[in-house]
């Protein structure tokens, strides 16, 4: 038998039968489709592998309050150029085995976890679909027209990170 499986044709089947084995495991397992960095209008997320992401608002520095042209004393003007400034992080978990898919944002704020429940829609590799509930704390159960539905475009690669700006609140 040892004769037998060490030849050499059965040899080069094996070895090309583990290859392609491996190849395949390496493209279906922990693939999540929504890593990586997305943009809609003046909001972006990063959603990172381990489960956790950052959330940006679009941001200008303003300058002291004064007056300004058509909005009289005591308003700020923005100033300078845009870059993203960090408004929440903390962890994201997703459930693409249910129609529609669930997503859940859980962050911290003063020492509060909130969890924000929402739904998802991957409409392919570039863009996706996300809708909450703004009136309560429940999951939507489909996408409707009573809640904004944000849609969410790939950036640039590292086009958030290169204008992220960390600002203490």
């Amino acid at each position: 038998m040892d004769k037998i499986f060490f030849q050499k044709e059965n040899v080069n089947r094996t070895s090309i039968l583990v290859i392609t084995l491996m190849i395949i495991m390496a493209f279906t397992t922990g693939c999540n489709p929504i890593v990586g960095e997305w943009v809609s209008g003046n909001e972006a997320f990063i959603f990172y592998n381990d489960g956790k992401f950052e959330n940006f608002k679009a941001w200008r520095d303003q300058t002291p309050g004064g007056y300004v042209e058509g909005l009289g004393y005591g308003m700020s003007q923005p100033t300078g150029p845009w870059y993203w400034r960090l408004s929440k992080e903390g962890t994201y978990e997703t459930d693409f085995n249910r129609d529609p898919a669930w997503i859940d944002l859980i962050f911290v704020s003063k020492g509060v976890a909130t969890r924000k429940q929402g739904i998802i829609k991957i409409i392919d590799d570039d863009l996706f679909w996300l809708q909450f509930n703004n009136h309560n704390d429940t999951r939507p159960p489909s996408f409707n027209d009573r809640e904004a539905i944000y849609r969410f475009s790939r950036a640039a690669y590292n086009e958030i990170g290169e204008m992220k700006k960390v600002v203490p609140e």
